[in-house]
């Protein structure tokens, strides 16, 4: 069964659903994942508000480690939340929130939910697994797979064995879920190529709060920008040897790059080596509530991600749906981006360039025609605020899960 989702009828969409409950109690897992102020918090968190705009009952249970900060301040007050403290050091912790097991399941008996939401991770899968050994069957379970767990393990130079049962459990959670929420084409095809069923996986890209990012009518003070986690498929020492380039032709241009992460020492001492140091500000960590005026402080944004492959699944393509291309439009700013399966939309809706991945020269040509063309900026970022609205909504995310839910596979 086939779903269509126009801009158009959306809000109508919305207003059905409020008035046809149907199954409205959700449980929404999330191991670990609310210790950080980053794309997974905010992802999350914001999820959950759009389904208590539609009007359903939505409790999040989080795992959490003992001495470590949970983030709450994005969730609605209306949200219920329940935490499960955990002690351990991080190599212990699988087997500590494992054995905590226990008390989810007594959450679950108390509140029992209809719909059981997970946020799909190492740790979360094994709770997925244990509800349906326990032959949970009155919950409904939907995972969410956000990546290839395993090959992005790989890539981020984990333990063979990490990377090894990173597989094995996503593989299992999909194959036991009822239904599957894939935020990209290629993260569906990865998961039938591991034996999921095409008709439970649907295909829902991320969203954004169209209501915290949004234009500010500030000046911007850097000509480009980046925002977001500073890891390798980032693709961020392509942008740093673009900039590089783009410096040899606009000796007075700047760049600023903010967040953190395993590259930023690798950026730092490629700056200097190239020495474009002073050309470009490392703003570090920015807190949610500051996002919208970093973005806005940007002329042009940049996402270079690089092309992703597994050895394993050569055949598999892997694809992005990733926060700041939908932070970026809702603040209305113009994008450049790789060329690669899940950002066609950028070139599609008008609101941005897209280059070929790994490639300096062509992204320093892009970023040099859209600094000599404030025009065509300022109708980008139009199309781009346009497009937020009609297509990145939180709550609009949340309405075309909720139509998910309801159907059978």
């Amino acid at each position: 069964m086939m779903f269509s989702f126009g801009p158009g009828n959306d809000s109508s969409k919305i207003t059905e659903l409020k008035r046809n409950p149907g199954m409205r109690k959700i449980l929404m897992l999330n191991i670990f994942g609310m210790e950080r102020s980053n794309a997974e918090l905010i992802h999350f968190s914001s999820l959950a508000n759009g389904f208590i705009s539609l009007g359903y009952d939505v409790t999040v249970v989080h795992v959490s480690a003992k001495g470590r900060t949970t983030h709450r301040d994005i969730l609605s007050d209306e949200v219920k939340f329940k935490e499960i403290v955990v002690r351990g050091r991080w190599y212990t912790l699988f087997i500590t929130s494992t054995m905590a097991i226990s008390r989810f399941l007594k959450i679950i008996k108390d509140l029992k939910p209809e719909i059981l939401y997970v946020r799909l991770s190492i740790f979360s899968a094994i709770y997925v697994l244990t509800l349906r050994f326990l032959k949970a069957d009155h919950i409904k379970i939907i995972t969410e797979h956000n990546g290839w767990i395993g090959p992005e393990a790989r890539i981020k130079g984990m333990n063979p064995f990490i990377v090894w049962i990173g597989g094995v459990l996503q593989r299992y959670s999909a194959l036991k879920s009822d239904m599957i929420r894939a935020v990209s084409e290629g993260i569906k095809s990865y998961l039938i190529s591991l034996g999921a069923k095409d008709s439970r996986i649907f295909i829902i890209g991320n969203g954004t709060d169209i209501k915290h990012f949004r234009p500010l009518g500030i000046t911007p003070v850097y000509e480009v920008g980046f925002i977001g986690n500073l890891v390798k498929w980032q693709g961020l020492d392509i942008l740093v040897d673009a900039f590089y380039l783009v410096t040899r032709e606009k000796p007075g241009i700047r760049m600023a790059i903010a967040g953190s992460g395993p590259e930023e020492k690798n950026i730092t001492k490629r700056l200097k080596a190239l020495g474009i140091e002073d050309h470009v500000d490392m703003l570090g960590d920015i807190p949610y509530k500051d996002a919208p005026d970093v973005i806005n402080s940007y002329k042009i944004c940049m996402a270079p991600k690089i092309v992703f492959s597994s050895k394993e699944y050569p055949h598999v393509f892997y694809s992005y749906s990733p926060l700041k291309i939908r932070d970026y439009a809702a603040c209305g700013k113009p994008i450049i981006a790789s060329r690669i399966r899940g950002l066609e939309e950028i070139e599609e809706a008008g609101f941005g360039l897209l280059v070929p991945p790994g490639k300096a020269r062509p992204m320093a040509d892009a970023i040099l025609r859209l600094i000599d063309n404030p025009r065509l900026c300022e109708i980008m970022g139009r199309k781009a605020r346009t497009y937020a609205e009609k297509n990145y909504s939180w709550d609009i995310v949340a309405m075309r899960i909720s139509e998910n839910i309801s159907r059978e596979p």
